[in-house]
């Protein structure tokens, strides 16, 4: 690449800022509907379906997460090439890169389907929730099979939103993304006093999220029509390398959020069983909701930090890095002092008088939220700055071990325990490595010439 040019480093530099700006601003409106599906419609259906069988809901809610893992992360890599080729202005390996990942992720996608449906058919589910299932079945397996489908579903659709991350185009994806959250709002709020069915609240929320999804992908092939999949665009040679960058973006942040949030999960089901899981779904929903406003900056943020490293801008890099820091740690400040301080009055008037948390439930599971999206804001950088392999190592780490504290923690301490070894397990290892592994990233990156 070129030496850096000062007045195409400034043009650059606002054209990322504005990017970020629109996404940030479209985000907001997602956000809105977000809270409206989590702080009204959610604890109307949780009060009119009751604790068991909202608990049964989210039990099939954190189970059919696991079918996440087999997408093996290929958006990540998409984004990547996209905004390598936009830099380039090589239209051929756009073409290439989109379809090459489109065709991986299906293929991925089917036998991941394929999995998760031997698992369906032959393994009883008491193996993984234990007995306090027994009996339910009924009841679970049809919930789960229509989970399975539209995750399914919900997966392959996933590879617009990273195609347009690579165009600096999540303000697009927020908008559907938006309008997909208020309309499964309103159809909880309508819906769940005449159809007061497991089924119905998966449709819901899962169906009307994979609808926006349908609607942005339409958007995107009426925009670029030329983006179609087709075979002869296919790249081996780009397989090879998505498929290791997104097996390695999979370890460092996928599986991580599965073993959190689903394993953890089955741990509470064994424990404490439907009731307790419904319980942990809604703190984790909370913590979701709370992520979210991170994400609303980080989304955004690390595609723009792809395009400025292509461009060897490192000092924007660095400016954007240290103002998310910043942010990031006076948010999760806020949190950790905020939620036992007003959780234990507000919650009970959301959820209903049923559902009691204690202050320090909520300071460990603020305790939680604020090293998982300490993890989160600093992966999300280093898979900007072309980290991800590394990152994935030590993501492996903090996945083999998270568990245990997390068991112990329960098994003495109940929720709160659970909640606290599980941010143990992360400040240990990821807490600090991860910023570490960045500011030498950005120092080594700046101190090497440019390739003329």
């Amino acid at each position: 690449m070129n030496e850096t040019n000062p007045e195409q480093n400034e043009a650059g530099s606002q054209r990322r800022n504005r990017a970020i700006t629109s996404a940030i601003a479209t985000s907001l409106a997602s956000k809105i509907g977000t809270v409206v599906l989590q702080f009204v419609s959610i604890p109307i259906a949780y009060r009119t379906l009751g604790e068991e069988t909202f608990g049964l809901y989210a039990t099939i809610a954190v189970s059919i997460g696991t079918v996440i893992l087999f997408q093996i992360g290929i958006g990540p890599a998409l984004t990547h090439g996209i905004s390598r080729a936009l830099t380039a202005k090589d239209d051929l390996l756009e073409k290439q890169y989109f379809s090459t990942s489109w065709f991986l992720l299906l293929i991925l996608t089917l036998i991941g389907g394929l999995v998760a449906g031997l698992v369906l058919t032959f393994v009883p589910l008491t193996f993984f929730f234990g007995e306090h299932y027994a009996g339910l079945e009924p009841k679970l397996l049809p919930g789960l099979w229509l989970a399975l489908g539209i995750v399914l579903l919900e997966i392959i659709l996933s590879h617009t939103e990273r195609a347009r991350e690579g165009f600096l185009q999540v303000h697009i994806n927020n908008t559907f993304g938006a309008a997909g959250n208020i309309l499964g709002a309103i159809t909880i709020a309508i819906g769940i006093h005449y159809f007061q069915t497991i089924e119905f609240l998966i449709i819901a929320i899962f169906g009307t999220r994979a609808l926006a999804r349908i609607a942005n992908t339409i958007h995107l092939f009426l925009q670029r029509p030329d983006l179609a999949p087709k075979l002869q665009y296919f790249e081996k040679p780009l397989s090879r390398e998505m498929l290791s960058d997104g097996f390695a973006f999979t370890v460092s942040q996928s599986l991580t959020g599965i073993i959190e949030i689903n394993g953890c999960g089955l741990l509470v089901a064994r424990f404490g069983g439907p009731v307790a899981v419904g319980q942990f779904q809604i703190l984790m929903q909370l913590s979701g909701l709370m992520l979210g406003m991170i994400i609303m900056f980080t989304t955004p943020t690390w595609p723009a930090i792809v395009d400025a490293f292509t461009r060897r801008d490192f000092d924007w890099v660095k400016r954007v890095t240290k103002r998310l820091w910043l942010l990031v740690g006076g948010y999760c400040g806020a949190a950790l002092i905020g939620l036992p301080l007003v959780g234990t009055f507000i919650l009970p008037l959301i959820f209903g008088k049923e559902f009691q948390v204690t202050p320090a439930l909520l300071f460990a599971f603020g305790l939680y939220f604020a090293t998982s999206s300490w993890g989160h804001t600093n992966n999300a950088l280093l898979i900007g700055v072309g980290l991800v392999k590394k990152a994935a190592v030590y993501s492996l780490a903090e996945t083999s071990i998270i568990l245990i504290p997390a068991a112990i923690g329960i098994c003495f301490f109940g929720l709160s325990g659970l909640f606290v070894g599980m941010a143990l397990a992360m400040i240990a290892i990821t807490g600090w490595i991860f910023p570490l592994m960045l500011i030498n990233r950005i120092r080594t990156e700046s101190l090497t010439p440019a390739i003329v």
